[in-house]
């Protein structure tokens, strides 16, 4: 997730779903200037990684991955410029959503909190 502005309906969803449970984890680039999206979005109970770049051979790509059963990947910047010309790809493949989960668990390993980030 890029975080790129505030959608209080989105929060509000979130801050439901962490009440009754459900563990919400975003891996992200840090921008400081997305200070204030970032700290809604831990407020709503959201917890948050930073995926350092430099520290890695690769760009984050978006994925998602819903109870290890549907996932989705997207392809946008920096292969693709626009956003209507970005690719969505969606599988109800247990075997591929348990990859990718398994791909952000370790990824999310790596990555650092976002509290280490934020002032």
């Amino acid at each position: 997730n890029t975080f790129s502005k505030v959608l209080y309906k989105n929060l509000k969803e979130l801050r439901e779903a962490a009440q009754r449970g459900v563990d919400i984890r975003i891996i992200s680039t840090f921008e400081k200037e997305r200070e204030k999206i970032y700290k809604k979005n831990l407020e709503a109970g959201v917890k948050i990684r930073i995926f350092d770049e430099k520290s890695f051979s690769y760009s984050l790509l978006r994925m998602t991955v819903f109870d290890s059963d549907i996932s989705r990947v997207t392809i946008g910047i920096p292969e693709v410029e626009k956003d209507e010309d970005y690719v969505t790809i969606w599988s109800d493949s247990r075997v591929f959503s348990s990859m990718l989960k398994e791909h952000l668990e370790s990824l999310w390993e790596k990555c650092e909190p976002i509290e280490k980030y934020l002032s």
